[in-house]
């Protein structure tokens, strides 16, 4: 094995090449080795998507223990990484992920929204349960600048300079469109929250909008590699200024932390041509 204690039945595995498993089993290839991020032959197939692989080592062994909190079940690494194909194989030898709802995740990111004639700032951290892929969010948007905005009072328009600020709390849910080991996941996600607007005072009267409670939906693609991640989407959020749409579309960029993470680099592989 490298000093990642990678060894060379999981290169295999990783790679799908089932030749090449047989033959280092058949030298007396430990099946059930575990490299230094707790990810045995079986999670590197998993993780790869190599069906053939992964039949092929269940088929070889019959003693997976993942009972100990260093190692990576192969069943969560294939929801994380969406091969639902695998989900079904290793379910029927046994191997399934939890049902226990743990918030073991923590996200934050940070971006911007804009609109006709607005923008905010935005910021937010999630709580999330990475096997069901879901969680809790809270927020908050703001706009940095006194911004000039038109209002509408009894069939009259005005100016004002104005902030606005929205706090906001929900839930989400993500659903995952592809994932390629080593070149990240994209996927789509919704979320519902609970949000309060409030603004600052017109400049140069005593006068401000009224604050007021609104239900914030919003829908975006997002892409991750590791623990950094992309999003862009809309949001549905009114206000009351004249000519601001509802609709908002917003960019961001997230961290991700697991407690207990699913995912790893794997093993990269160069081959020469010396001809």
């Amino acid at each position: 094995p490298d000093r990642r204690m990678f060894t060379p039945l999981m290169t295999a595995s990783q790679n799908g090449d089932t030749l090449m498993m047989r033959m280092l089993i058949n030298a007396g290839a430990n099946l059930y080795a575990f490299n230094n991020e707790g990810i045995d032959a079986l999670g590197t197939a998993t993780r790869a998507g190599m069906k053939d692989a992964v039949s092929f080592l269940l088929k070889n062994g019959k003693i997976w223990d993942y009972s100990s909190p260093d190692t990576k079940n192969p069943a969560e690494i294939a929801e994380e990484y969406g091969h639902k194909e695998l989900i079904q194989i290793l379910a029927s030898h046994g191997l399934s992920t939890e049902k226990a709802f743990r918030l073991e995740g923590f996200s934050f990111s940070a971006g911007g929204m804009f609109t006709t004639h607005y923008l905010m700032l935005s910021g937010s951290v999630a709580l999330i349960e990475p096997r069901k892929k879901t969680g809790l969010v809270l927020g908050y948007a703001f706009n940095p600048f006194n911004w000039r905005l038109l209002v509408e009072e009894q069939d009259v328009i005005y100016q004002y300079r104005v902030n606005s600020s929205v706090f906001h709390a929900g839930v989400f849910k993500e659903f995952p469109l592809r994932s390629k080991a080593g070149k990240g996941k994209f996927s789509f996600t919704t979320s519902l929250s609970g949000a309060y607007r409030f603004y600052s005072d017109y400049e140069g009267t005593r006068r401000s909008p009224e604050g007021r409670f609104c239900i914030m939906p919003s829908a975006n693609f997002n892409w991750n590699w590791q623990y950094f991640g992309l999003s862009t989407g809309v949001t549905y959020l009114k206000t009351p200024f004249y000519k601001v749409m509802p609709l908002w579309f917003g960019v961001s960029g997230s961290v991700t932390l697991f407690g207990d993470y699913a995912r790893s680099a794997g093993k990269k592989i160069r081959l020469y041509n010396y001809e």
